[in-house]
């Protein structure tokens, strides 16, 4: 046998040799796994909560902000809805060109809120909260003809399947007084 081949028997990893280096690289990527893992899942965590709070901001700001223009009185409930909780709901907002019958929808099943001005078309102006529901006056009854109360609750999965609700309640006065 030449000097050659006998160096490069001697080069060659024993079972022993390969058994251990598999042990270490199989520990070293189970435990990169479960940093992976556990980092994820503290993300989802924190940013659950401050995702659905975005969620159910952007909902109200959206409502605050087109229904504050509203004609007061003009405010009436739609065909989906119960004596007290509105999910449709529409308002005439004379600062519009033509004083339109504005709409403001909320579709549980795919969970967007919706808007149409006149008689276009709806578009989406949120999506995300698990509610949205429309009430006259505030919830002790009062200003009926010129305050709307409006509720929005929103939801995320946290850690290990817990679901973390919040809700969120403004009442929006309307500013246009009504015709006499």
């Amino acid at each position: 046998m030449s000097h050659r081949a006998r160096s490069w028997k001697r080069r060659a990893f024993t079972l022993a040799e390969m058994v251990i280096s598999v042990g270490i690289l199989g520990f070293v990527g189970a435990s990169t796994s479960y940093l992976m893992l556990t980092s994820a899942l503290t993300a989802k965590e924190l940013y659950g909560t401050t995702d659905s709070r975005s969620q159910r901001m952007i909902a109200l700001n959206q409502i605050r902000y087109r229904l504050c223009d509203a004609r007061i009185g003009s405010v009436n409930k739609g065909i989906d809805a119960s004596a007290y909780n509105w999910r449709l709901m529409t308002y005439v907002d004379p600062t519009l060109p033509g004083s339109p019958t504005c709409t403001f929808y909320f579709r549980p099943d795919t969970r967007e809120l919706l808007y149409k001005e006149g008689n276009g078309a709806f578009e989406t102006l949120a999506k995300g909260p698990i509610e949205v529901t429309f009430h006259p006056g505030t919830s002790a009854g009062i200003g009926a003809e010129a305050l709307v109360t409006i509720f929005v609750q929103t939801s995320s999965d946290l850690r290990y399947g817990q679901v973390d609700i919040r809700d969120g309640e403004t009442v929006i006065y309307l500013r246009n007084p009504a015709l006499p």
